[in-house]
């Protein structure tokens, strides 16, 4: 059997509100009542809160899944190199170009095609 990739941000909310609903219907059972007070979050409503409700206007509060993967951990940009790579690569590299490279990456955080872009001659189109 082939590994399953890895969920994705809204594969996990849905898994994670799935979980919830689990453990709160188990807690209405009286299972757990901590574990109930420990799920019942709730949060200050944001404007985009308000705009998708239809009494937004008049909403205190929000309910938040304590379970929910965090949206604001820092994420290196993909085509950025990750931590700890740089020993590994140099102990790859067979020329000193390539060690060059490995080390402007590392050093100065660019990303690999702004770095090939500017090796090239080309200048990065303006954003």
């Amino acid at each position: 059997m082939a590994p399953k990739k890895p969920y994705g941000t809204s594969g996990l909310e849905v898994a994670a509100a799935c979980l919830k609903g689990f453990y709160l219907h188990q807690c209405a059972t009286g299972v757990n009542p901590d574990l109930a007070l420990g799920l019942k979050v709730q949060r200050l409503p944001t404007q985009a809160d308000r705009d998708r409700s239809m009494l937004g206007h008049v909403m205190t509060s929000v309910s938040v899944n304590p379970l929910t993967p965090r949206h604001g951990r820092l994420r290196r940009h993909p085509k950025m190199l990750p931590d700890g790579a740089r020993p590994e690569l140099l102990a790859a590299v067979n020329t000193a170009r390539d060690a060059m490279v490995v080390t402007w990456l590392s050093d100065t955080m660019l990303r690999i095609g702004g770095l090939t872009g500017l090796a090239s001659g080309r200048s990065a189109p303006a954003r």
